[in-house]
C-alpha cells in the first residue's frame, strides 16, 4: 500500500492561509497522510503551533542542500553553497524538489498554503492500481513562460526540443518520492553539475514541468504514473476566473475535495473566507 505525504511550502505573509489549511487537512484528510509544512528558519516560532501528531514544521535550511543562506536586507533572494543568487521563487521550487530527504512516504503530494480542503479527502484517489496520478493536461496555445520552462527541461535532461503541448502545472500535484530521486541524480549525471546547481542557476524553471518531462520523456515506460487530466481541486487562479466563479456560482464534480484562492488575488482573510463559505455552503446544498 503506497503511503503519502503532504507538502506544504509557506512563508510568513502565508501563515493565515497555511493555518487554514492544516486545520482543514486534521478535518478532511485521513491521520495516516503525512504533513510537512516548510518555512523560513527565522519564522519557525510563527508555524511551530501548527505541529501535531501528524504535521513536522521544518525550516528550508534543514531541506535544502548545505549552504544555501538568505541575502541580508532582501527576502527575495538568497545565495547558495556557491554563492550564487538564487530568487525566492525559484528556491521555493528547489525545496519542492529536495522534498524527497524529509519523509519515507512513497509519495508527494503538493498542496500550497493557498489551498483548503472543504471535504473529506481519499488518499486512494491519487492511485489507479500500484500507479500514482500525474496530471496532464493539453495546452494550447502555451504562454511564452511555459514554453521557456519546456526549453529548460530539455537542456537539462539532454532532450531535443518538441512544441509544448502537455501541461503539468497545477494544484494537489502527486510524485513518486522513488522517480523524484532518480531524476535529481539524472539531471546530475547530463549536466555534470550538483542537481541544485543546475536547476537553481537557471532563470526560470518549473518543478512540474521538469517532472513531468522526466516522466514522460525519460523514464518513457517504465515510470509508476498513470496520466490523468481531471483536476481534483478547484482552483480560481485570477480575477476574471474570479468573475465569472461568483457570478456563475457552479457546483464541482464529486472527486474535487479541495479549492484554491490564489493569493495574489489580493482579497482580505475575511473576503478569502466569506467565499470559501459561501462555495462549501453550495456544495453542500447541491
Amino acid at each position: 500500500m503506497n503511503t503519502v505525504c503532504i507538502i506544504t511550502v509557506s512563508y510568513a505573509p502565508d501563515f493565515p492561509r497555511c493555518k487554514r489549511l492544516c486545520d482543514s487537512v486534521d478535518k478532511f484528510v485521513d491521520a495516516s497522510v503525512e504533513h510537512v509544512v516548510i518555512c523560513p528558519a527565522d519564522q519557525r516560532a510563527l508555524f511551530a503551533p501548527l505541529g501535531n501528531q501528524r504535521r513536522r514544521i521544518l525550516s528550508y535550511q534543514e531541506v535544502l542542500p548545505k549552504g544555501f543562506r538568505r541575502v541580508p536586507l532582501t527576502k527575495k533572494w538568497w545565495l547558495d553553497d556557491q554563492f550564487f543568487p538564487v530568487r525566492g521563487w525559484v528556491l521555493q521550487q528547489l525545496i519542492k524538489l529536495s522534498s524527497h530527504t524529509v519523509t519515507e512516504a512513497d509519495v508527494l503530494l503538493f498542496v500550497d498554503s493557498d489551498i483548503v480542503f472543504f471535504k473529506d479527502f481519499d488518499s486512494s484517489i491519487l492511485f489507479q492500481g500500484e500507479k500514482t496520478r500525474l496530471l496532464r493536461v493539453p495546452c494550447t496555445p502555451p504562454s511564452d513562460a511555459h514554453s521557456e520552462w519546456q526549453r529548460v527541461a530539455e537542456k537539462l535532461f539532454g532532450l531535443q526540443e518538441k512544441a509544448f503541448t502537455k501541461d503539468y502545472v497545477g494544484q494537489l500535484i502527486s510524485w513518486r518520492r522513488d522517480h523524484l530521486k532518480a531524476m535529481l541524480q539524472h539531471i546530475e549525471e547530463v549536466t555534470g553539475k550538483a542537481w541544485h546547481h543546475a536547476v537553481g542557476h537557471q532563470k526560470t524553471v518549473s518543478e512540474y514541468i521538469l517532472y513531468g518531462n522526466f516522466i514522460e520523456r525519460c523514464l518513457e515506460d517504465k515510470h509508476q504514473h498513470s496520466f490523468e487530466e481531471h483536476l481534483i481541486s478547484c482552483n480560481i487562479w485570477d480575477q476574471q476566473e474570479l468573475d465569472v466563479f461568483l457570478t456563475e456560482k457552479p457546483s464541482v464534480p464529486s472527486c474535487m475535495s479541495a479549492f484554491l484562492l490564489q493569493s495574489n488575488l489580493k482579497l482580505s482573510m475575511a473576503e478569502e473566507q466569506h467565499i470559501i463559505d459561501d462555495f462549501t455552503q453550495g456544495q453542500v446544498n447541491n
